[in-house]
């Protein structure tokens, strides 16, 4: 088969062009840092580059939800621990209070810490995380209890917001998981004798200012009961913080996993890519110096 000069020109003109190409994705990926760009890079992982981002994006929300939701638990056990010690300096009042040795003055003053005490539980029930009610679940939007106060500004009695009892908030923290974000109010504050919290210290309250000391005596069964039920909630909202800290760190582990996985597809190994890069700018210099010597002389002899 006959070489023309023209197809030897065009021969070598294409083999620069290759080394060129060559040369241009080598650059390519020395300037970006990645293996793949396009799926036509490498096809073989590209579909498991589209599964590794969407498990990743996937994780990294869960993680979010995750996070959230121990926020929520954590101020929940801040509330919790401050309402225990609000109801056993109410204890330690009452049983001061049904001590016979308690004159009414002491009584008076007694009643005047517990009306304080009433004050300080409904702003605990009522407690604000963000821009929501910490207590409150899936009607974080309501003021969970309102109080009715006479003319002096003293509560009186205090009542639900809601006619319904709303429900736990719960977050999606992985694939058909979910984790509760706390407690609602009426979990707390309604005690399993059927007694309202807030009702038992108004009752506590009133009967220290008549010095009416079998009512002072029977408050303190109701506020044993209202002190084990905090410690029941506090357990609870430990162990639900104990688990949202294990989703966090497996999701953690797994979403690190994922993210090297996908650094292994995606991204070049840097030394590689530079002596590659190397290589190519050196072969592609040698074409041009052939391609030079080859078709200059040529273009002469074909002119003349």
């Amino acid at each position: 088969m006959r070489i023309t000069q023209t197809g030897l020109t065009e021969r070598i003109v294409e083999q620069v062009r290759q080394r060129y190409a060559r040369l241009s994705e080598a650059q390519q990926r020395v300037t970006t840092g990645r293996a793949v760009e396009l799926p036509s890079d490498n096809p073989s992982a590209a579909g498991e580059i589209l599964s590794l981002n969407s498990r990743l994006a996937r994780a990294e929300r869960y993680e979010r939800n995750a996070q959230a939701a121990l926020s929520e638990l954590n101020a929940t056990e801040s509330s919790l621990a401050i309402l225990s010690d609000l109801l056993t300096r109410v204890r330690a009042a009452a049983v001061r209070g049904a001590n016979s040795a308690t004159g009414e003055e002491g009584r008076a003053a007694l009643a005047k810490q517990i009306d304080s005490e009433i004050d300080e539980a409904l702003r605990i029930a009522n407690e604000r995380s963000g821009n929501r009610y910490l207590f409150g679940g899936n009607r974080a939007s309501s003021t969970p209890y309102q109080a009715e106060r006479d003319e002096a500004g003293q509560v009186v009695g205090v009542s639900r917001t809601e006619d319904e009892d709303p429900m736990e908030l719960e977050i999606t923290v992985g694939d058909g998981q979910r984790l509760e974000t706390g407690i609602v109010a009426g979990d707390l504050f309604e005690l399993p004798d059927g007694q309202n919290l807030f009702d038992v210290l108004i009752k506590l309250r009133d009967a220290l200012k008549v010095n009416d000391i079998g009512s002072v005596d029977t408050a303190l069964t109701h506020i044993d009961a209202a002190l084990n039920l905090a410690t029941d909630m506090t357990s609870l909202v430990g162990a639900r913080a104990a688990r949202a800290q294990s989703i966090i760190e497996k999701l953690t582990n797994y979403r690190n996993n994922t993210a090297n996985r996908l650094s292994e597809l995606v991204d070049v190994d840097v030394l590689e890519a530079v002596t590659q890069f190397n290589s190519e700018q050196t072969a592609y210099e040698m074409s041009l110096r052939a391609a030079a010597k080859i078709i200059q002389p040529s273009l002469v002899n074909f002119i003349d």
